[in-house]
């Protein structure tokens, strides 16, 4: 581009030098289209950009440290005359870690239709991957002219997985029978509606009173029942920071591996449960009745951006705003413990697991009849990809 600026500016001082010792018609009109030649590319320049469709398009879900191949597409209703490029940046935003990075990229348009452009996530989450800045350039490179479009897409980025083998010891522990569900007094039916309140975010759109809405004018939703009541919650409490400090980005990324993979573990060691994390001021929350559930909740926490800091969960649970009266709770967290968890009630079975940014093998504790604390450094989880929690 900039080679054809210069021999432009060239061969317009070349017809001036010619034009001041000839003064001729001939020289005058090569002056005069040479002036007019950048207002010609910019016409056509926004004739083609009319007539051309830009698309972005990305795999719905993918794998962290996997390349991921971003297809930038265009299609045009007729021959393109002037533009030769698109020049834009893509930003790129993590919504579960709050992050985001950009790159600038200039795409030539030749008998291609298409663009590869490959790009490594290397944290988990979902991804929302939006091009701004999207102009056109005209062959000569005189004039650039702006796309009026909406290029975005969003991607799933999957954790490596974890293998968690869960070995219950009851009798040591005197706990009630793990794993059992109760049906709760309200009633047996899963389409009985216990309230109806406000819509917040990430409520199901189905759960809409449509009726009602339109009579209260803002978004009123159903609370429908739940016919199981499970004895055991598995709490995840994974935030950014812990005790006020910053937590390593590849701790939270194979931490949030090991979700999916405890439900899991548990599912197989025959305790359904009710998983749960907290978002903002509510508790997003699960029943885990088989490994496919465990699935779907890790592709569900992976949508909601992490909290703050970690040690809400716990506070939720002592203020009462998980309502159910668990038997049993595994608690998982990263980094530390946060000081609440020693004001989790003693007739509360608590199992704790943290993964720490230590070096070293897992470590067992029980400083309580009802407590074990079980710390897992990083290092060995991703060296090993797998360990074992006696419950």
């Amino acid at each position: 581009m900039i080679r054809h600026k210069v021999s432009y500016f060239l061969s317009i001082a070349v017809v001036l030098v010619l034009l001041f010792f000839f003064p001729k018609p001939i020289l005058l009109a090569v002056l005069l289209l040479e002036i007019a030649l950048p207002l010609l590319a910019l016409v056509l320049l926004r004739m083609d950009i009319a007539a051309m469709t830009l698309s972005l398009q990305a795999p719905v879900t993918s794998n962290v440290n996997a390349p991921l191949a971003l297809d930038i597409t265009y299609k045009a209703k007729r021959p393109l005359f002037s533009v030769s490029a698109v020049e834009m940046t893509l930003e790129m935003q993590n919504l579960l870690f709050h992050t985001q990075e950009e790159r600038w990229l200039r795409i030539g348009l030749s008998s291609r239709k298409s663009s590869h452009v490959e790009f490594t996530p290397d944290m988990c989450g979902e991804w929302f991957i939006r091009a701004s800045g999207v102009q056109c350039l005209d062959v000569f490179g005189f004039c650039a002219a702006a796309v009026p479009c909406e290029l975005f897409c969003r991607v799933k980025v999957m954790p490596e997985q974890n293998d968690i083998t869960i070995m219950t010891d009851q009798a040591s522990r005197a706990k009630p029978e793990v794993g059992s569900f109760r049906v709760y007094q309200k009633g047996n039916d899963t389409a009985e509606v216990f309230e109806l309140r406000e819509y917040q975010e990430g409520d199901e759109l189905k759960a809409i009173h449509w009726k009602l809405t339109s009579k209260m004018d803002r978004l009123i939703v159903r609370e429908y029942s739940d016919s199981t009541r499970y004895d055991t919650i598995v709490l995840y409490d994974i935030a950014l920071k812990a005790n006020g400090e910053d937590v390593d980005k590849t701790l939270l990324s194979t931490s949030i591996g090991a979700v999916e993979s405890l439900s899991r573990a548990l599912v197989r060691a025959g305790i359904p449960h009710m998983a749960a994390f907290v978002f903002q001021s509510r508790i997003i929350s699960a029943p885990i009745a088989a490994e496919a559930d465990a699935a779907e909740f890790l592709y569900t926490l992976l949508s909601y951006p992490l909290a703050e800091n970690s040690g809400i969960a716990c506070q939720f649970f002592l203020a009462g705003q998980i309502q159910q009266n668990y038997e049993s709770m595994v608690y998982f967290t990263i980094h530390s413990f946060p000081k609440e968890l020693a004001l989790i009630p003693a007739d509360v079975n608590l199992d704790a697991v943290v993964v720490t940014d230590k070096d070293g093998v897992p470590v067992v504790t029980q400083p309580a009849r009802a407590k074990v604390l079980v710390e897992v450094p990083v290092t060995y989880l991703r060296k090993n990809r797998s360990f074992r929690i006696i419950l």
